[in-house]
């Protein structure tokens, strides 16, 4: 459950200057939403900043999104909101673990890992795709990530033999499906295949194979930071590295300089880029090699890079982590350098074990969404100057209006099937209840026609 969505307010002074925080009940009731929201102490006389809020204002009409969700059997249905309504597609009769990615052209297309028979609950492995009115599609086995290119018209995907700990058996091997032709075309020994913004080009970690391995003299390369155009076929390498990004918008991509690797070291450099000039200081998954593009997560502009890092030693009472957002061309986003001037150094503070930390910007780029490696959510909001905290939970992904923000509940014992929600702004609005699910995406409002 959502843990600790707020009901009563408080009011805390320090020495700093007054901040709020609501805290208190569970979701597991389906009370009205509280959420606590942070804004801050204000230095010196500096009046507190306005409300953390994405509700839309008064006379706004309410954004019309859908939402697709796996029920806890694994089957795919639709909500439609403003109105909540569950509608269920036309899908086969596929029972599907985890989506890995969906794709919107006229009709949507879910890309996911099927269920072992009858058992929703483990993953066989096996990558398929599901649409309306047609039969499921398998794909491959041992499938690790799978994405859709922009345009929608091709899946890249990742073959990896993976022991208990993560660590690959063997390389990955990557591919890139042709939806329209059915065409496969094999990209070798390539690890987190990720789609930039034109659709024609994919970023990847070219890892060196076993007989490679044996040739190379010790102390060489492992991995290298390739470049596939789908055009011409071709690979090309920008040198050693790992961990590409790639902007949602633009040419910017932030990578590792570092070899893929199985420990993380406690941080390491994440470079913006192609020359890799504007170096910063980043924790987590990425400092293994891995292009996890949620804990290091890219502004939808394709201008800003938000990620945790280090506190500064300047900050003694930010103690352990906190975020950052940065340019591609240099410095610290100006309006997150606003806001902590505006917050309690102590108030700051994320963790990022046991888990690891996620990233949702919101369309407009006034919000980023997160929850840290204690699964505890927030918002930060840049043109308030504030946080909103909210409780326990994971996975925040904001609609494509931005009128909306699905949470699902925080794990309890490795379980898969959580109860979720989604938030239509902070406290008092109450939060629309979608039910246990083991995942969901946003698709555009036109998946529900008339039912929104």
């Amino acid at each position: 459950m959502l843990e600790s969505l707020a009901a009563r307010t408080q009011r805390h002074d320090d020495s700093n200057g007054p901040s709020f925080m609501i805290s208190g009940v569970s979701l597991r009731r389906w009370s009205g939403l509280a959420v606590a929201v942070m804004l801050g102490a204000c230095r010196g006389r500096t009046p507190a900043g306005p409300t953390v809020d994405w509700k839309a204002g008064p006379g706004a009409p309410a954004e019309a999104a859908a939402l697709l969700v796996l029920d806890q059997d694994g089957m795919a249905s639709l909500v439609c909101l403003p109105a909540g309504r569950h509608v269920r597609l036309p899908f086969p009769a596929v029972a599907l673990s985890r989506i890995l990615d969906v794709r919107w052209k006229g009709e949507p297309m879910v890309a996911g890992w099927a269920s072992v028979s009858d058992n929703p609950e483990q993953s066989s492995g096996e990558l398929v795709l599901l649409s309306p009115h047609r039969d499921s599609r398998a794909v491959a086995n041992g499938v690790r990530t799978a994405r859709f290119s922009p345009d929608g018209s091709a899946l890249a995907y990742e073959v990896a033999d993976l022991r208990k700990d993560g660590a690959s058996v063997a390389p990955s091997m990557s591919y890139v499906l042709e939806l329209a032709t059915g065409k496969l075309t094999e990209l070798g020994a390539f690890a987190d295949p990720l789609w930039e913004a034109d659709s024609n080009h994919l970023r990847a970690t070219r890892l060196r194979t076993a007989s490679e391995e044996r040739e190379a003299a010790p102390g060489h390369w492992t991995s290298l930071r390739a470049r596939w155009d789908r055009e011409s076929g071709t690979v090309s390498a920008d040198g050693r590295g790992s961990a590409q990004i790639p902007a949602p918008t633009g040419t910017a991509v932030a990578w590792s300089a570092d070899q893929q690797t199985t420990h993380a070291p406690s941080h390491c450099v994440v470079r913006l880029g192609r020359t890799g000039m504007v170096p910063h200081s980043i924790v987590g998954p990425f400092c293994m090699g891995r292009a996890d593009d949620r804990s290091v997560r890219w502004s939808p502009d394709g201008k800003w890079l938000a990620f945790p890092r280090e506190s500064p030693m300047r900050d003694p009472k930010s103690r352990g982590f906190i975020i950052d957002v940065v340019s591609v061309e240099g410095g610290r986003f100006p309006a997150l350098s606003a806001l902590y001037a505006r917050v309690n150094p102590e108030k700051l503070a994320i963790t990022t074990a046991p888990g690891s930390v996620w990233f949702d910007w919101s369309p407009s780029g006034r919000f980023l969404a997160m929850h840290d490696g204690a699964s505890d959510l927030r918002v930060y909001a840049f043109e308030a100057q504030g946080i909103a905290f909210l409780g326990k939970g994971q996975r925040p992904l904001w609609s494509p209006g931005g009128a909306y923000l699905f949470v699902m509940a925080s794990p309890s014992q490795g379980a898969e099937v959580v109860e979720a929600s989604v938030l239509p702004g902070v406290a008092p609005t109450a939060p629309i209840k979608i039910g246990r699910v083991r995942d969901a995406r946003w698709l555009p409002a036109q998946a529900c026609g008339d039912e929104a």
